[in-house]
């Protein structure tokens, strides 16, 4: 990665933005079991619930997460 920003001990992740009709949004990240660098990101994001465990395959790997959205909250005006 040529002149781009990088820091160098942060674990690596993904990040998600997730929207569904009738719900709240979530935006999460997740980190990977087995990471060097789990315990000492420089971010400080990593939580247990965040970290996921990856299965190595023959020629991939393979992991697997759930997500809960949460129903939005409707207000009612009775003005």
């Amino acid at each position: 990665m040529c002149n781009a920003y990088w820091l160098a001990n942060r674990p690596a992740h993904l990040h998600f933005i997730i929207d569904a009709e009738g719900h709240d949004q979530l935006i999460t990240q997740v980190f990977f079991d087995g990471d060097e660098w789990l315990e000492t990101d420089v971010a400080d994001g990593v939580r247990d619930s965040l970290v996921i465990k990856l299965d190595k395959k023959d020629y991939y790997t393979e992991g697997s997460l759930e997500f809960s959205l949460r129903p939005c909250k409707v207000l009612i005006n009775t003005k």
